[in-house]
């Protein structure tokens, strides 16, 4: 198998859920605690001509916590993506 094909598979596997936005917003996943409590977090998308391509994660991938990807997502601002992106 080409090497490309192995990172787009690898993509795949570690995207739960893929989504567009507008060119200008980011995307918001939310992850749930251990707890049950949610958390909207930011992550950054890749631009693709007319389109930001956004992805969320299984597991939220800026801390040791593995929260998990709670199924819901959102464009978001650049307002909204810096008070996110500390999640």
């Amino acid at each position: 198998m080409h090497v490309s094909k192995l990172l787009i598979f690898s993509t795949m596997l570690m995207a739960a859920d893929a989504f567009r936005c507008a060119v200008g917003q980011q995307g918001s996943c939310t992850f749930v605690e251990s707890n049950s409590k949610q958390h909207r977090c930011a992550i950054k998308c890749d631009y693709k001509g007319g389109y930001a391509q956004c992805n969320c994660p299984k597991y939220y991938p800026r801390n040791n916590k593995k929260w998990p990807y709670g199924g819901k997502h959102a464009c978001i601002s650049t307002p909204q993506y810096v008070d996110r992106f500390k999640c």
